[in-house]
């Protein structure tokens, strides 16, 4: 288990955000990778929801996960699609035969 001191009171601001924080890295620490993210993800949705009044932080936390959301699609994007069509770079006729092959609309 990793944990930075200078980032941990920042992320987890009240003694009982800490205590959780650390209560779910010892008992779910031999959960694989996968679950965790996908456990971080659920709890992040249960805390924004009482941010739900913060704007500012609300929007903050937009960009970072806005953020968070491009890295992971860059190399996607800059792969063509199966196909081969660049989708970035097609015309609307390529475009339009794409979406006939996925057989969506």
């Amino acid at each position: 288990m990793c944990i930075r001191d200078s980032t941990l009171f920042f992320d987890h601001p009240t003694p009982a955000a800490v205590g959780k924080f650390l209560q779910d890295r010892l008992l779910n620490g031999d959960r694989n990778s996968s679950e965790a993210v996908l456990s971080t993800i659920d709890q992040l949705a249960e805390e924004l929801t009482a941010t739900a009044g913060d704007t500012a932080l609300r929007l903050r936390v937009e960009m970072r996960l806005r953020g968070l959301l491009d890295g992971l699609g860059a190399e996607e994007r800059n792969e063509k699609t199966e196909t081969g069509v660049d989708l970035e770079s097609a015309s609307a006729d390529e475009v339009f035969r794409f979406i006939d092959e996925l057989g969506v609309g």
